[in-house]
């Protein structure tokens, strides 16, 4: 009989001890392969959709006008007059906005609520004491729900202001009213 050599590298001792870097490593790359798939996925699933486009402008008298669109939606020329208002703001040429980025800058008015997550996502405008939303599902003019159509013409009235809102009382510092 031969002696077996410890030190001889055959195919059987090879095979039962495996670097200890390969423990590691191999599920390393996969980690790492995986978190960008993954990530450009995720990358892709936010922005795949588009953003809510909004046109600012004014009629000859003043009075102010937002056009909203959303191509994937296959929403277009939704027209909100916001009668009994005046904008000094210079709109000779209509100004759109895209929602595509938090608090974006508006001609008039301001964003009281964007959710960009994963476009187009959910944008509340605040304009002239009316609010305008913008979801997916449905729009609001000041929280009346509008199935969405193309090429409607809504008008939001000084009567049609939401009252301003309080806070609660418990949220106020300072002495406690009467």
């Amino acid at each position: 009989m031969t002696s077996h050599d410890p030190t001889d590298p055959t195919p059987e001792r090879a095979s039962r001890s495996s670097p200890a870097w390969r423990i590691f490593a191999i599920p390393g790359v996969l980690a790492v392969v995986g978190y960008v798939v993954f990530y450009n996925l995720d990358a892709h699933l936010r922005s795949v959709k588009g953003s809510w486009e909004v046109t600012f402008w004014r009629e000859s008298g003043g009075i102010p006008v937002l056009a909203i669109h959303q191509a994937h939606l296959g929403i277009s020329n939704v027209t909100v007059r916001l009668v009994g208002e005046t904008t000094t703001a210079n709109l000779e040429v209509p100004v759109r906005v895209r929602f595509d980025t938090p608090l974006a800058p508006l001609p008039f008015g301001n964003t009281a609520f964007d959710d960009l997550m994963y476009l187009p996502g959910t944008v509340v405008l605040h304009c002239f004491g009316h609010e305008i939303q913008m979801l997916p599902r449905a729009f609001f003019l000041n929280r009346k729900e509008f199935a969405w159509s193309n090429s409607p013409i809504y008008e939001a009235r000084p009567e049609d202001k939401l009252p301003t809102l309080d806070p609660p009382k418990k949220y106020l510092k300072g002495p406690k009213p009467n």
